[in-house]
């Protein structure tokens, strides 16, 4: 039965209940689910560290891939098409999703980094604790290769508009559950880094504004490995997204950073797995 159908005959804590279920039970493949008449399906974004002058995998970020018929949409255009609620409803099912398909795929070792929506922080606002225990039973969708501690990865946007009292409380909450907090966003004007010093992230994401300057200005390599370090300095791994390029890659590893993703790399990835050759730099 369709989700929607749920949603229309049963109450809505049956319904999702229902599809979990689903989700549990797909075994041929790549589970995936449907509501508003998309499928929804996870991809998941490899993220390296560097080793011994060699770049490893070490966990992936997953991401929504909506279909409707034999086309593509666009994450944000879906979810901008939804009602407030089915939004929410749908961030949830999403994780569900992510990490139904990530312990069917992954190697024990490796993490996997959800996010969450504005949406959805704001409307578990005076209820953090009841929204950290949802993601928490993420963890006993496989009793076969459960998620090990800190392997499940939370991540929250550090939009300006988002109260700082609400991210203080979710990342105790996480810590308490042995989730990893993940701040993404931190951007070139470094707005954002007193509320890294007060929520003590497991991981901070450097956008790509950070590459919108003269990556190859050696005085500007300095100035940005000052901040990596400054990052580093209060236990958090800086990570760099959206790496598109060689010469940004080389630029990241200059100015020192623990992590490394974007487009670039995971094309590389794919072409590396696939001929069973090692990445080198």
């Amino acid at each position: 039965m369709l989700l929607q159908n749920f949603l229309s005959d049963f109450e809505e804590s049956r319904a999702q209940q229902a599809v979990s279920d689903y989700l549990r039970e797909e075994t041929d493949g790549p589970a995936r689910a449907e509501f508003m008449g998309h499928f929804l399906n996870s991809v998941f974004q490899p993220v390296f560290e560097l080793s011994s002058n060699q770049l490893q995998t070490v966990g992936f970020e997953a991401y929504l891939r909506p279909v409707a018929g034999d086309t593509q949409i666009a994450p944000a255009h879906y979810f901008k098409n939804l009602k407030a609620s089915d939004q929410s409803f749908t961030d949830k099912l999403c994780r569900e999703l992510h990490v139904t398909n990530f312990l069917k795929q992954s190697k024990s070792k490796e993490f996997l980094s959800v996010n969450l929506t504005r949406q959805t922080l704001v409307e578990h606002q005076h209820s953090t604790e009841h929204l950290v225990n949802e993601i928490a039973q993420l963890y006993s969708l496989n009793p076969n290769m459960p998620l090990q501690p800190k392997q499940l990865n939370a991540e929250i946007n550090l939009a300006p508009d988002l109260d700082a009292g609400l991210i203080f409380s979710f990342a105790n909450q996480l810590r308490r559950s042995n989730i990893a907090l993940t701040l993404e966003g931190f951007d070139a004007d470094c707005a954002s880094f007193s509320r890294i010093v007060q929520n003590k992230p497991d991981v901070v994401k450097f956008n790509r504004t950070w590459l919108d300057a003269d990556i190859f200005d050696e005085n500007y390599v300095g100035l940005v490995a000052s901040t990596v370090s400054a990052v580093q300095a209060v236990g958090a791994k800086a990570h760099l997204e959206q790496i598109e390029t060689e010469h940004e890659l080389t630029f990241a590893i200059a100015c020192g950073f623990d992590r490394f993703q974007g487009y670039h790399l995971g094309s590389s990835y794919a072409v590396l797995q696939r001929d069973n050759i090692a990445l080198k730099f």
